[in-house]
């Protein structure tokens, strides 16, 4: 168990799939990495995030090489047939499943489970506050204690702390903002019935 101020060699700050498959895939290749790495999430599982929980065919295939089993043991959605639609224009993906539609709140539970079966340190709670580049690696700040890395994995998103420490660095970039709308449907909807969903890249004024 890792204590104040220890050192390791990888610290991944964010437990989502990307912290999580890059402490995942790390393990498939050397299983001594579940001692030499340590993931900081700011929640605790499960969280809430603004996504529509979508896991593509090579999403898929990804978790397999994992050693994930399919079908995953969490609730899921399998879609037949994805339509892409701009204006007047539409484009129509067919194959079972083009996507497979998850609650990311499970998701990301579910994988964080697999990692800790794994023997993989998740702090979950933990805040990371600062990060400190080195000449010989990184110290990480927290809410609790400090960690020492050789290397820092930034995988807590576009407006996480790894962004914006490292923003110090370079020029300030532009940020994109998502509104999601939970809308109840009919399961007498044609799109519902074919197994579908729609994704609609027209404007909107």
């Amino acid at each position: 168990m890792m204590s104040s101020n220890d050192t390791v060699d990888v610290v991944i700050i964010g437990g989502g799939p990307a912290g999580l498959s890059t402490a995942l895939h790390l393990l498939r290749d050397e299983p001594s990495w579940s001692e030499r790495l340590l993931i900081l999430e700011k929640a605790v599982y499960p969280r809430f995030k603004l996504c529509g929980g979508a896991i593509t065919r090579l999403g898929l295939k990804v978790l397999q090489e994992l050693g994930i089993s399919l079908p995953l043991s969490i609730p899921h959605l399998y879609i037949k047939e994805v339509q892409l639609k701009y204006a007047q224009q539409m484009v129509t993906l067919q194959g079972e499943p083009q996507l497979v539609i998850v609650a990311r709140s499970a998701l990301d539970a579910y994988l964080a489970q697999q990692a800790k079966a794994r023997g993989v340190q998740i702090r979950e709670g933990e805040v990371v506050r600062q990060i400190t580049f080195q000449p010989d690696g990184v110290l990480i700040h927290t809410d609790r204690t400090n960690y020492r890395a050789q290397i820092a994995v930034g995988a807590d998103g576009a407006n996480g702390i790894t962004r914006r420490w490292l923003r110090c660095r370079t020029s300030k970039a532009r940020l994109a903002r998502t509104l999601e709308l939970i809308h109840p449907t009919s399961f007498q909807d044609a799109i519902f019935q074919k197994g579908a969903v729609l994704f609609d890249f027209s404007y909107l004024k």
